[in-house]
């Protein structure tokens, strides 16, 4: 089966057997979401931001509403008129890409901003083709928070998407991985078996925190800071500009 994108390129092989298969478990599933392969188009992308898995609020709002129309941000069960378990046609698989690829073109998540402010120091950006995506250990968004999950399940999950994220890290472009928060870094510590190097990142009112900076696969750049920009107290736009700076000299080997 071939599958051609919008700009008549193939899709690869690799990302149609990754939304074909199914979610190993469906009750976690956010009801009528679909598989997310990236935020932006990673196969161009010099830099990956990782997260663990997409955030329930990427196809859905606060009260569990499914997000629809113009609030929409990814295709759903919905808009491709698609039935969870019944292999996506060819045109329903474009369209869940080309939703993927093109997601900062529409509405993103103001979850992306303080990653965003980060990659404009280094020099990227999610708004610019060839520049930033966001990928994630896990494919599938899910109803409760990573941390509500059990142990068991998590592994299950982090298992399933494993083949396709090597497969995105493998990605001649990228240059640069960056880990957002301590859950993260963590977990791709345990994923990856990297061996990482600490240094001290102080944050003046809220808990101070630690850089990590390794390599992966001999190749690609690796640095993650341990506090979470979204959720963490105390983390001010100056302590976010601080730390950019900070992973800036890492990479220039300051």
């Amino acid at each position: 089966m071939i599958i051609r994108t919008q700009k008549n390129e193939t899709m690869k092989e690799e990302i149609q057997n990754r939304l074909q298969l199914n979610c190993p478990i469906p009750s976690l599933l956010v009801p009528k979401s679909t598989p997310v392969v990236s935020f932006g188009d990673f196969k161009c992308a010099r830099v990956f931001t990782l997260g663990i898995n997409p955030s329930n609020l990427e196809f859905e709002d606060r009260k569990g509403q499914l997000l629809k129309n113009n609030l929409r941000r990814l295709q759903t069960h919905s808009s491709l008129r698609a039935e969870y378990g019944v292999p996506y046609s060819d045109r329903q698989l474009e369209r869940i890409v080309e939703g993927c690829f093109n997601y900062f073109n529409k509405r993103p998540y103001y979850w992306f901003n303080k990653l965003e402010n980060i990659l404009l120091t280094l020099g990227y950006t999610y708004y610019e083709a060839g520049s930033a995506a966001h990928v994630d250990l896990v494919q599938w968004s899910t109803k409760d928070k990573w941390s509500d999950i059990s142990n068991s399940a998590k592994q299950v999950l982090i298992d399933d998407g494993r083949q396709f994220l090597e497969y995105q890290l493998r990605s001649a472009n990228l240059e640069l991985l960056l880990l957002n928060g301590r859950t993260v870094c963590e977990e791709f510590q345990k994923w990856s078996g990297i061996q990482f190097s600490y240094s001290p990142f102080e944050i003046p009112k809220g808990k101070n925190a630690q850089i990590m900076s390794g390599l992966y696969n001999g190749r690609v750049k690796v640095i993650g800071w341990s506090a979470n920009l979204q959720s963490s107290y105390g983390i001010s736009a100056e302590d976010i500009d601080r730390l950019a700076n900070k992973v800036k000299a890492i990479i220039a080997g300051v």
